[in-house]
């Protein structure tokens, strides 16, 4: 009975110092780093935080540039006058607050030129090109047309105005403007002789008609489309060419 007392206070020493150990080994694992070696502090690995990326500042104020033809045009902001383009037609404003701005572009002789502008969002950089002023070319023009003086031979003449304009200025709405006017000018002048070749045809001159045939030809260079003065050129021709046949008709036999 002794003997078994002892052997079951020996087994229950070895069952004691052996869950110590397990609980020492447990205790030693965990505090191990990631390659397995004991950590002596028992510190637990550092967790890696992901960068954070930064939003970039949105710029308050933007830098505006106005180029111009010509060059030395006085530009308006908001109706303030804030300065003139330099000789290559360029200006700059720096630190321009963010918001909506109405630039004009002014110059002596040239149409002004007036655009909207939003700060932060367009584009920062304005053209302008402004156009020439017609009004001397105009005046001048109202001046032939009064006198009467609509095409060649003589010289200044309502036509020969409007082809240097149509030259330098292309298809412009006061260029345009003037070819109307003066088609139909040249129309009126017209409309007589095919009517008196058809009432009284004895009493048009070769040279009435020949006039008329100039104008139509002038109207239909000012007006290709037209289908009446086509129809007023072609006629007319064919006036000339009747004359003519007349003439060569009444003319005396040659004797041999």
């Amino acid at each position: 009975m002794v003997f078994n007392r002892s052997l079951l206070a020996s087994l229950a020493r070895k069952t004691s110092i052996a869950v110590l150990l397990a609980l020492a080994l447990a205790a030693s694992g965990s505090a191990q780093d990631p390659t397995g070696r004991p950590d002596p502090k028992g510190k637990k690995p550092p967790v890696t935080k992901k960068p954070t990326t930064k939003a970039e500042p949105v710029p308050v104020t933007v830098t505006l540039t106005v180029l111009t033809t010509p060059p030395e045009s006085t530009v308006f902001v908001n109706g303030e006058e804030r300065g003139v383009t330099n000789g290559e037609g360029k200006l700059q404003f720096e630190k321009l607050p963010l918001g909506h701005y109405s630039i004009e572009v002014r110059k002596d002789g040239y149409n002004p030129m007036l655009r909207g502008f939003e700060a932060g969002t367009e584009s920062p950089t304005l053209v302008f090109k402004l156009e020439p002023k017609l009004d001397d070319y105009i005046r001048e023009f109202n001046g032939l047309i009064t006198s009467g003086k609509l095409a060649g031979p003589a010289s200044p003449n309502a036509f020969e105005l409007l082809e240097k304009l149509a030259m330098n200025y292309g298809d412009r709405a006061e260029v345009t403007t003037l070819k109307s006017v003066l088609a139909a000018k040249l129309s009126e002048a017209i409309t007589p002789v095919i009517t008196q070749t058809v009432t009284s045809w004895r009493t048009v001159t070769r040279d009435h008609i020949v006039r008329a045939l100039d104008a139509s030809t002038n109207a239909l260079a000012l007006k290709k489309d037209d289908a009446r003065v086509q129809a007023q050129a072609a006629y007319l021709r064919g006036a000339i060419a009747l004359r003519d046949w007349q003439a060569a008709g009444a003319a005396p036999a040659k004797v041999d």
